[in-house]
């Protein structure tokens, strides 16, 4: 005597597994950050790193202008600087 599964039902497990496996990919903090090895400025108008966290590994990064990153992290001799003046400053 063989056992089968519906193909309805196959379908309604295979979708509910995928629904499973989407839940816990999405609670799934995202361990990325933003990290630099080279000197680079981020301009007042680049938002590109707005809200991430920043590793500066080694470089010079320069910030100009109003930022907000969840972090900023130093290592390896990193310097963090801005310019002396900028054109939204006015």
């Amino acid at each position: 005597m063989s056992f089968s599964i519906p193909r309805h039902r196959k379908f309604a497990l295979a979708h509910r597994h995928l629904l499973c496996l989407l839940c816990l990919f999405a609670a799934i903090p995202q361990l990325s950050a933003a990290t630099f090895t080279n000197n680079i400025t981020i301009t007042e108008t680049n938002t590109t790193y707005e809200g991430q966290d920043i590793v500066i590994s080694g470089a010079t990064v320069t910030i100009d202008g109003p930022h907000s990153f969840n972090s900023i992290r130093l290592t390896n001799n990193a310097a963090l600087t801005h310019s002396a003046g900028t054109a939204l400053e006015a």
